[in-house]
């Protein structure tokens, strides 16, 4: 073996470098070509193949017929929730099919007063199942992926707003509005000059 890795070193230290300076830039050329194309393949593949396509709506089959519920009306359904969910509201949503059920995905706007958003989300979810079954009759939705889109600050946040930092021996100067009636004063000197 020590033969054998003595040879392969002098074999190396002995070779001819030309061909591997000839050979190394079109290489790497080449292979960043061909990275950067799968790369770009994958990517295309993954955004128009094999993406999850969002639904109008749910279908649901009965013997006498079939019932078709648009995503609209569900979003309206959910956007209901307002009045039980003061502090969440939904800015957006879509229904994606999955192989066999529906998952709901929401964006919502986050009011920072109340119960904390993890306990809120819990809540959420749970209620639109529960309303989602009762209203249209829906049990197909399995899974709803909540992304916080913003927060708003409410009106107990404003203690938290910073305050200006006085100088010592310094007084605060409050600017006031002119009134009317400084204004009239110099029209009617105005007039008599």
């Amino acid at each position: 073996m020590e033969n054998y890795c003595l040879q392969l070193w002098n074999v190396i230290k002995t070779a001819d470098y030309a061909l591997f300076k000839e050979l190394y830039l079109p290489g790497v050329i080449l292979f960043a070509v061909v990275y950067f194309g799968v790369c770009f393949f994958y990517l295309f593949l993954k955004l128009t193949v094999f993406r999850k396509k969002k639904c109008l709506g749910i279908k649901i089959s009965d013997d006498s017929g079939d019932l078709f519920i648009s995503s609209t009306a569900i979003t309206d359904l959910v956007k209901s929730l307002k009045s039980i969910f003061p502090t969440i509201e939904v800015a957006k949503l879509d229904l994606r099919p999955t192989k066999e059920a529906y998952e709901m995905n929401l964006q919502v706007t986050y009011d920072l007063r109340g119960e904390s958003l993890s306990e809120q989300v819990i809540k959420l979810r749970q209620q639109i199942l529960a309303d989602v079954e009762k209203v249209f009759g829906i049990t197909s939705i399995t899974k709803i992926n909540i992304s916080l889109k913003k927060t708003k600050s409410g009106i107990g946040r404003d203690k938290y707003q910073p305050q200006p930092i006085l100088q010592e021996g310094r007084e605060e100067v409050v600017i006031e509005p002119i009134s009317e009636n400084l204004t009239s004063e110099h029209n009617d000197e105005d007039e008599v000059k």
